[in-house]
């Protein structure tokens, strides 16, 4: 049932999207340069988030290297004091 939905949603989208154009008020070129423009703009609001995440990520990464560097040197710590005793 959810296949033939998303199928049925997906053919509705294509078909009103190819009646818009048809239909635009614009020319084929105007509007060419429109979606042009706004594939444009997504492409870089897309790149700007990615690299928002890929900083989100690379902090978080140094965090946990640095918090694992800790407990290793408290680890060595504590075992050299056992060995001591």
């Amino acid at each position: 049932m959810s296949k033939k939905l998303l199928t049925g949603v997906i053919l509705g989208a294509a078909v009103g999207t190819a009646l818009g154009i048809l239909f635009a008020p614009e020319s084929g070129k105007d509007t060419r340069k429109k979606i042009a423009k706004k594939s444009a703009d997504l492409g870089d609001v897309l790149k700007e988030k990615l690299e928002e995440v890929s900083a989100m990520v690379k902090e978080k990464f140094e965090t946990i290297k640095s918090d694992a560097n800790d407990i290793i040197e408290k680890n060595k710590a504590s075992n050299a004091a056992n060995d001591l005793s």
